[in-house]
Order: C-alpha cells, then structure tokens, then sequence
C-alpha cells in the first residue's frame, strides 16, 4: 500500500483472498455434488455447482489480477480494474457505514447523484458491467433457491425481509443505473465493498473513508 498527503492505494490480500474463495467455491461445489448424486434437490445441486464451481473459476484468476482495488484521493475514490476505472467523487457520497449481508460486514457507499459515477466510469468498465449483469442475475436467483437451513442462517436478515425475495428481485435489473437503485433500497447503499476489496475490519475502513471526505 503507498500513501502520501494525496492519496493512498488500498491493496487487498490478494493470495489469503483467493484462496479462501477457492476454499468456498470448493464447499459449496461438492455439496452441490452430492446433491446431484443422492438424488435429493438435484435442481439445486446443479445450480449450486454451476455457480460456485463455475463462479470461481471466474473470480479467482479476476482477483488474483487487481492487485489494487482502490485509490482514495482529495477529490474522491477510485475504483481499479485491469479494464480500467471507475471514480465517485466525495461532493456525491451522502453516507458511509456498515451492511451486514451473509454475516459478513460490508463498507457501503451510499451516493447523492449516479451521474457522474455514470457518465466518467471509463467505456472499459461499463462493457465489463454490461456484461457481468446476466451472471449476476443468475448468481442471484441461484443463491435464492438454495433453500437450507444452513443458506438461511447465513443471511443476516434487514427489517424481516425475506432473503430469498430479495435475491430473487434481482432479476428485473436491467442495467448498471437500476443496480445502484436494487441496492440502494434493499441495502440502504449504492455501492459495497467486501473483504475482498479492502485492506482492514470495516469498521477501521469506514473511519478511514471519512477522514478523506472529511479533507475534501
């Protein structure tokens, strides 16, 4: 991680990250597996098997390869691809704090205005959201049908609503804008960083978010 007065590059453990993807991805793919194989919800199973197995080997090359997720700077943050950036600058950030989702932590953003965020998002990124949206989509309706004791006691639930719902709501997104609008009402935020795209705990990366919008 570099940092000085201007800015500061948030570099993510990216090896611990891939591997504790793979590790998941793994779990999920066997069990999928063996629901395949015992006959029992063999619908899910493939499901199941088609998106983690399939999933990680997506993600993890993807992960492995941005070994900067983000650039925080006077003006605003940055986000890095190996296809290019996207920056919110902080005249459109309204709030930061904490979403609880699957019981883990995640650093929301929540924005004023879509427009620029839109509008200079390099043509780079837009194609690869573009064309990540059918994968979501999927990924989302997949996750909503995993009807588990164990898929359920994962989610930590926001205001009663039904995680299965919600996931399955994803499907009438149609495009980069109304994914910022799908989480913003379902999240309270536009934008989530993981814990693959930070460097700290949360609640260490939200305090450290602030001190930058507080010097713009």
């Amino acid at each position: 991680m570099t940092h000085d007065h201007q800015s500061l590059e948030v570099r993510p453990r990216v090896l611990r990250n891939a591997i504790l993807t793979g590790i998941g991805c793994a779990i999920f793919s066997v069990a999928g597996l063996w629901m395949i194989l015992s006959g029992e919800q063999i619908l899910v199973g493939l499901l199941s098997l088609a998106f983690f197995g399939g999933g990680g080997l997506y993600a993890i090359p993807r992960m492995l390869r941005r070994t900067v997720s983000l650039e925080l700077t006077r003006e605003g943050i940055e986000w890095r691809y190996p296809q290019g950036k996207a920056v919110v600058p902080w005249v459109d950030v309204e709030s930061i704090g904490i979403v609880s989702l699957f019981s883990n932590k995640m650093v929301g953003i929540r924005l004023r205005s879509y427009d620029r965020y839109l509008n200079e998002m390099s043509p780079e990124v837009a194609r690869l959201f573009a064309k990540s949206l059918p994968y979501m989509k999927f990924a989302a309706r997949a996750t909503s049908l995993l009807d588990t004791p164990a898929a359920i006691a994962l989610w930590s639930k926001r205001d009663g609503a039904d995680p299965s719902g919600t996931l399955a709501s994803f499907s009438t997104v149609g495009n980069l804008a109304e994914g910022l609008v799908w989480a913003r009402t379902n999240y309270g935020y536009e934008l989530l960083l993981s814990w693959a795209d930070i460097d700290r705990p949360p609640a260490k990366f939200v305090t450290l978010l602030e001190e930058y919008r507080s010097r713009a």
